[in-house]
């Protein structure tokens, strides 16, 4: 993948931003870069932030949608979710990868059901050690270091 645009739908609850420099060290490969992101998190809002700074730092020229939604189970997943559905056509006719960053399980589903739709899609998470609860997925997954210094693994 060379000169890739990307498309990151950020669960903010689900993960830091302190796993984004790893991000953007896998997107960075091949002059690849990141063209927008929408975050999600709960009402409390600092996770937003903290993942708006990061993305901001990294390319202030990217296009970014913060969403703040009520502190109820699942709320920031169905706001990414109802986005990316909003934007799927667009994405794909516009040749845009996505990535999901994010391990819970209903946004593997729905980075399932966009990849059938004939979305570029992909997932990325924070390496813990955990596979995904009981799912296997074609999916690809890029596991995200904590770690400045090093490279996400594959």
């Amino acid at each position: 993948m060379c000169g890739v645009k990307f498309s990151l739908f950020i669960d903010a609850d689900n993960q830091s931003a302190n796993v984004a420099s790893s991000l953007f060290g896998y997107i960075n490969r091949n002059n690849n870069r990141v063209f927008s992101a929408t975050i999600a998190g709960n009402s409390n809002g600092k996770p937003n932030e903290a993942w708006v700074k990061a993305l901001r730092d990294f390319d202030p020229h990217i296009q970014i949608e913060s969403i703040v939604v009520p502190c109820h189970p699942d709320a920031a997943d169905a706001a990414l979710i109802l986005e990316l559905g909003q934007n799927l056509r667009g994405f794909c006719n516009a040749s845009r990868h996505v990535i999901i960053i994010s391990r819970d399980d209903v946004l593997v589903s729905a980075a399932e059901w966009a990849q059938g739709c004939g979305l570029q899609v992909s997932l990325a998470y924070a390496n813990t050690g955990q596979a995904l609860k009981k799912r296997n997925t074609t999916v690809p997954i890029c596991l995200l270091s904590r770690s400045k210094a090093s490279q996400p693994a594959y």
